[in-house]
This record gives C-alpha cells, structure tokens and sequence, in this order.
C-alpha cells in the first residue's frame, strides 16, 4: 500500500500521496495533453486522512494437503506536511486506528506490533518528485518480523514521478529491491513498474489526473525452520490504479491488484511446496 511536493516546492502501501499549495490554475486537460510538471504541492501543515483496506489469501499444498491463509488489514492514518525546504519535505504519519486479523501461522508478535505502529512517531522524508529517502520512528518495531516489510510500504506511498514534463501517453519506469520477511524466510523482492500517464479523470475534486501502474516482480531468498534448510523463488504482477488531484498534490483514489506464485523447496528432503499469494488493496482519502 507508493508523492508529494511543489508550487515553491513539493505540492504517499501499502503501497502501495497528499498535498497543496495552490497549482496554476489552467485547464488541467490542456495542460495534460501539452505536457506538465508532475510534482507535489503541498505546503507545511497540510494534512490529510486515509483508509486504507487489504485483503490477502495465500495458497499452499504440504504433501499433498492444501492449506490456505488469510489477511485482512485496516488503516486509518493521517499524513501532514511538516517542513518544506527547498525540494525537501517532511511528512508526520499517524496512524489513527489499525486492524490485523490473519489465519497464517507464526504471527505471534502480531499484537506487539499493532501496538508499536498505533504509539509510533513516524517521520518520511521525501522530495517534491515523491522520491521517499528514509522513514523514521519505526524503532518500536525493530526485532518483529515485518519491521523491514512496513519501512518499505511507508516508503511506498508516494506515487514517483519523474523529472521533466510529461503528457497523457507518456511512461516511465522504476526498479527496486527491498527484503520481505516471511516467518524464517528473509526474501528479496526486486520489482520493476511501468508508470503510465493515462489522462484526466472525474472525480469528486473535479477532475483528475489518472495514471495506470503495472510491473513484475521477481522473489528469491532462504532461511532456517528448526535446524531445516528452506529455499524460496517466486515471480509475480501487479496492476494498480491512481486518481490523483493535482490541484491539492493529493491522491485521491488507489486501488492496486499483486499475484505472486512461488515454491519453498526444503533440500535436504527433496521436498518442494507451491504456494499463491493474491492481495488486493484500496487506499482512500477520506478527508
């Protein structure tokens, strides 16, 4: 469940946007077919809130036996702009209120980390292109295992755009690696998305500007599960949506689809477990 900044500046998962500052005020649908600076305006002290709904089902076949889990989380938090400094902007995230509720195995720190995350102080610190350098206040959740997975989702929730003007029709590209703990697997995740400038959509801000995101991602790691050699390797998509409003450097609407198939493979027993893993993810602003 993922940008953030300009007007003299800046105007984001799980990803996995918010802000103003007064955009210039001509036709937006002009402006998209001519070609704009896609940026943040946001100025310090905006401040909005989101939803955010995830729904995940997980798949597997042990021996012959199939076995499926679920995950159902709810977000409400509220991003405000600190400081804008230049191309720096400094974000407080807080998190409102935060619900877990799964059936997978070896979640036992799962109620130690709704707490850290609920009395967390979290600080993102990104630039006006929605570029997030680093996320602080996560020190709570430092020995849990989705400590590493939550930096990377806060990271996420700016929508990147990148240098230069683009118009409707235009794309761009993104790579990154990131670690994805999954109970004694430490997975790394490199995920590669088209970013397209789909055009201006109706929203309740008016109109909007639409962007469709669609990318691949490829999953390999290890670990140790009670002195057993675990081996994994995964591939994956995902689709995702984006109604942003320019005018405000907010976005409004994302909905985002991710399907992974991977096998864990145990050598030592010549053993080799399937497993799918479809998520599907709404982020809202609500006010």
């Amino acid at each position: 469940m993922k940008r953030v900044l300009r007007c003299a500046m800046l105007s984001v998962l799980l990803g996995t946007a918010v802000f103003s500052c007064a955009a210039p005020k001509q036709n937006l649908r002009e402006m998209a077919v001519k070609g704009m600076d896609l940026i943040y305006h946001v100025k310090a002290g905006d401040s909005h809130t989101y939803r955010l709904r995830s729904h995940t089902v997980v798949n597997q076949e042990v021996m012959g036996q199939k076995r499926t889990y679920t995950t159902d989380t709810k977000q409400v938090f509220t991003l405000k702009v600190l400081k804008v400094q230049g191309k720096n902007i400094q974000y407080a995230l807080k998190f409102d209120s935060l619900e877990v509720n799964s059936t997978a195995p070896m979640q036992t720190d799962l109620e130690a980390y709704k707490k850290a995350l609920l009395n967390a102080d979290i600080r993102i610190f990104a630039d006006r292109k929605g570029n997030a350098s680093k996320v602080t206040g996560l020190e709570g959740l430092k020995k849990m295992s989705l400590a590493s997975r939550t930096e990377s989702q806060l990271k996420n929730l700016l929508l990147t755009f990148p240098d230069g003007p683009k118009k409707v029709g235009d794309f761009w590209t993104k790579t990154e690696k990131n670690s994805l703990p999954s109970g004694p697997l430490d997975i790394g995740v490199t995920t590669k998305i088209k970013t397209t400038f789909a055009g201006v959509a109706a929203c309740d801000a008016g109109s909007c500007l639409k962007f469709d995101m669609q990318g691949d991602l490829s999953l390999a790691g290890s670990g140790n599960q009670g002195g057993v050699d675990l081996m994994y390797e995964g591939s994956g998509t995902i689709r995702a949506e984006v109604l942003f409003d320019y005018a405000t450097g907010t976005i409004l609407r994302m909905t985002s689809k991710q399907n992974i198939d991977g096998t864990v493979t145990i050598p030592s027993q010549a053993m080799d477990i399937p497993s799918t893993t479809r998520q599907k993810t709404t982020l809202v602003r609500i006010r």
